[in-house]
């Protein structure tokens, strides 16, 4: 029996406190002031203390807040790497990744021996579709950093990143797909075409129950549901879903875990699988983390919004992968907190799987 299962990573890594500076010491007499023990400016003695409020708004998830901090620490110290560098992280977190990314040029500039900029950087060039800039940004950290503490992961993540570059390029002769096309279809038909044929219909959807795992919110089952109803309305009903109560009568089950290693790829935030005869698909499961897989990136409504739709386009049939941050199917997991819908071009190359001729399938 045919297996389909997604296989590219769907992962970004980005240390967001991996630069610190100790609080700031003031000497009673003099208001003399000293950072990390060395004397200081009053400037840079406030924007250190400011830094430090900035950096608890963003553990706490309260981005916006953290730019403002984060921006008024580096009028006082222009040339304080760390109010730069989590100044990058803050922008990225709110949506604005060319100025997160200009950020961290500064910082290198700064300091060209920040370890956790340079890997950021990488992580942000991932996060905007910039797959071989990525690549070689990840290649010189490990090549700069070979015994850093991440080097295995970002190791891993430059194969899975090689493997993007590859399946998103064009056949010999074939013009490469745009990203900014009407739809994405061909990039989702590269390894054959699979979808739920019309006998099937609707699509039976159980969900598991997560009260008993770790990370697991009641919220999570709502977005989940709502992002299968969303795909249903973007194909224009010509795929249906309903949710039933037990996974005897299911076709498309849906779990909740919270260990990285129950799923094929421990650095994926989830995994779908397609199980396909004769007629089309027939069966597919989707496992989901309730945990985040890094503590800097918290697992929000937003996100697992996010993960929800992107595994849910895998188990309808949508088998690859985009190059375009703004479609469900783009390879990379988002640095930005924020809610997704899905795209025209998400509800194009849907309608356009489910309406095909027989002679395409």
């Amino acid at each position: 029996m045919p297996v389909l299962s997604k296989s590219v990573s769907y992962c970004l890594i980005v240390v967001v406190l991996g630069v610190l500076l100790s609080g700031v010491a003031c000497a009673d007499e003099g208001r003399q002031y000293f950072v990390n023990g060395q004397p200081a400016s009053a400037d840079l003695a406030a924007a250190v203390n400011i830094l430090q409020e900035g950096l608890a708004l963003l553990r706490a998830n309260q981005n916006s807040e953290a730019v403002d901090k984060f921006t008024a620490a580096v009028v006082l110290a222009p040339d304080l790497p760390a109010a730069h560098h989590n100044l990058a992280v803050a922008l990225a977190k709110v949506g604005r990744l060319q100025e997160a990314i200009e950020q961290l040029q500064k910082v290198l500039t700064l300091d060209p021996n920040l370890s956790p900029a340079l890997l950021t950087l990488g992580g942000l060039y991932q996060s905007t579709g910039q797959v071989n800039v990525a690549i070689q940004t990840y290649r010189e950290f490990l090549r700069r950093f070979p015994k850093d503490s991440e080097a295995p992961k970002v190791a891993n993540l430059v194969k899975g990143l090689e493997a993007v570059s590859a399946a998103t390029a064009a056949a010999p002769g074939a013009d490469s797909p745009r990203a900014d096309s009407s739809d994405y279809l061909a990039e989702m038909l590269k390894n054959g075409t699979f979808r739920w044929p019309d006998m099937r219909m609707p699509i039976k959807i159980y969900v598991q129950r997560g009260e008993n795992v770790p990370g697991f919110r009641p919220q999570f089952t709502k977005l989940l549901i709502r992002s299968f109803v969303d795909w249903s309305a973007a194909s224009g009903g010509h795929v249906r879903v309903s949710q039933v109560d037990s996974n005897r009568d299911s076709d498309i089950e849906c779990m909740w875990l919270d260990n990285p290693s129950s799923l094929s790829n421990p650095s994926e935030s989830g995994e779908a699988r397609v199980f396909t005869d004769n007629t089309g698909i027939k069966r597919g499961t989707i496992k989901l983390l309730t945990v985040p897989l890094s503590k800097e990136l918290p697992l929000t409504d937003n996100r697992m919004r996010q993960i929800c739709l992107h595994e849910i386009g895998h188990v309808l049939g949508l088998a690859g992968h985009t190059t375009n941050p703004a479609d469900a199917m783009f390879f990379s997991a988002s640095v930005a907190d924020e809610w997704r819908e899905l795209s025209t071009r998400d509800s194009n190359t849907v309608t356009k799987l489910y309406t095909l001729s027989s002679s395409r399938r």
